[in-house]
């Protein structure tokens, strides 16, 4: 420091120094301001965008759950669904099993019912068959070993016969 006619000198570079020291304690105070106003409405902008960020995250959480909870009750609805049809299934092949055995039995009896027809009309007609050929037979001998004295004694007893009856 140089001493001068009124005191000591403070050097210029000093002054510089102080001067800008000055300066940039009033651009701070100004400027200060301003980049913290500038610092708070960005931390604002920022929170903000957190929170929308943060509603859409729950949002978008919510309807993951929702979708997974309608996926659960789409396969639990699907299972009770095969499952019935399954049941359906069983049944419906129960009920053909039983309608076939009745068939078979129907069928069966109608079937056994035809071969008795059958057989009586089969045996009717043998008895009547058998019974032509013994009267038949019966008539060749008569008619061969009956002379005609027998033949008219054997038709009046017949008439007698007949008329005794009425």
């Amino acid at each position: 420091m140089a001493a001068g006619p009124g005191g000591p000198m403070i050097d210029e570079s000093l002054w510089v120094a102080i001067s800008f020291g000055v300066f940039v304690a009033l651009v701070w105070k100004k400027a200060g301001s301003a980049i913290s106003t500038a610092l708070d409405k960005r931390t604002e902008d920022i929170r903000k965008n957190l929170d929308e960020a943060k509603s859409l995250r729950d949002e978008a959480q919510n309807e993951l759950q929702k979708y997974q909870r309608l996926q659960r009750e789409a396969t639990d609805k699907a299972a009770e669904i095969i499952a019935n049809a399954e049941k359906a299934a069983l049944q419906i092949e129960e009920n053909a099993k039983a309608s076939a055995e009745a068939s078979i039995k129907r069928r069966k009896a109608q079937a056994e019912s035809k071969i008795k027809a059958l057989e009586a009309e089969a045996m009717a007609e043998i008895r009547t068959r058998a019974a032509q050929l013994a009267t038949s037979a019966a008539a060749n001998i008569i008619s061969e070993n009956m002379d005609k004295a027998a033949a008219d004694k054997l038709l009046k007893a017949d008439i007698a016969s007949i008329k005794s009856v009425n």
